[in-house]
């Protein structure tokens, strides 16, 4: 629930509002990637840097397009943790299989 951009080697290859296209040809560039770091700022953007160059941005979407905290991503772990990103700046991490709890934890904490 967010708008996104996707660059390969510092290059803008698309966005959210890209064509179906070139979203399947983000979708192959990212397949395989290995994922790095996570970077999170004070307006929850977040940027994922991956291993061949890939980075993907993830933007909220304008408080004023929101009825609420909406669910920005999800990244499932290996070990099958997930960590759930809000809007609001609080996230969740708990087992995929688990039925989250509502309690929401702030990311500034």
């Amino acid at each position: 629930m967010c708008e996104w951009r996707f660059y390969n080697n510092d290059t803008f290859v698309g966005d959210s509002e890209s064509s179906d296209e070139d979203i399947k040809q983000i979708a192959f560039d990212l397949n395989g990637q290995m994922l790095l770091g996570v970077e999170v700022n004070s307006e929850w953007v977040t940027i994922f840097h991956f291993d061949l160059g890939g980075r993907l941005e993830t933007i909220p979407y304008p408080i004023e397009d929101r009825s609420g905290p909406d669910q920005l991503w999800m990244l499932s772990q290996p070990s099958g943790m997930v960590f759930t990103l809000r809007s609001d700046g609080k996230y969740q991490h708990c087992m995929g299989s688990e039925t989250p709890n509502g309690e929401w934890i702030s990311i500034e904490e």
